[in-house]
């Protein structure tokens, strides 16, 4: 039987128990100087700010292309933004980047991107999901992130990709599907096409060139 010591030592570590994690829940916010020498020093740290906003254009597999945002707010007048371009159909993360920009700055360049790509509320877990697995497809054609996706998804902090439900079938008509952009340069372009040949076979796959490509 426990005793009156016993059950109050009990409650007195379960209360620094409750201290510790209220401590290691906190958010600190920064000023701008701080944040910006925040993504430059302690990448770390930029997945542990409250969720601000995450979206993904509607219309990411009918048009191949779409670019997944997710952006945690740092202060009353900043937030720390990651962006994918994602290439779905067949090059996976073809750019990436992680800034600190001021609240009404993100929200005209949402507005803006918003004319093109038609961007949704998502949850995290669906917005890391899609980008790494979009990632670890093009992977397995050959073909690397952005040089900034390891830094960008630092983002994500502790956001599990298992809890999004969601499916994703990468490609189109169940074959990868290379569609020059427009900073594909012709070499580049047969680059590409000669991996996928060599990786898939001719018929493989199927590609889309720029009339100057």
């Amino acid at each position: 039987m426990a005793t009156t010591q016993d059950v109050n030592r009990q409650k007195r570590l379960a209360k620094k128990k409750i201290k510790r994690e209220e401590k290691n829940q906190r958010v600190i916010y920064l000023d701008k100087a701080q944040s910006e020498k925040l993504i430059k020093e302690s990448l770390e740290a930029v997945g542990k700010f409250p969720i601000h906003q995450c979206l993904i254009p509607q219309g990411l597999f009918a048009n191949g292309f779409g670019t997944a945002i997710i952006a945690r707010q740092i202060n009353d007048e900043e937030v720390i933004v990651a962006g994918f371009m994602l290439d779905v159909y067949c090059m996976g993360v073809r750019n990436a980047f992680l800034r600190a920009l001021e609240i009404s700055e993100y929200t005209r360049t949402i507005g803006r991107m918003h004319e093109h790509e038609n961007f949704g509320l998502a949850e995290p877990s669906l917005v890391l999901a899609l980008v790494e697995q979009c990632a670890e497809y093009a992977d397995q054609l050959g073909f690397k992130p952005h040089e900034e996706y390891e830094e960008a998804r630092h983002i994500f902090g502790a956001i599990d990709p298992k809890e999004c439900t969601e499916t994703f079938n990468f490609g189109k008509d169940g074959k990868p599907h290379f569609v020059a952009g427009p900073n594909d340069a012709p070499k580049r372009c047969q680059r590409i096409i000669e991996r996928l040949t060599e990786k898939l076979g001719a018929d493989g796959f199927t590609y889309k060139l720029r009339k100057d490509a």
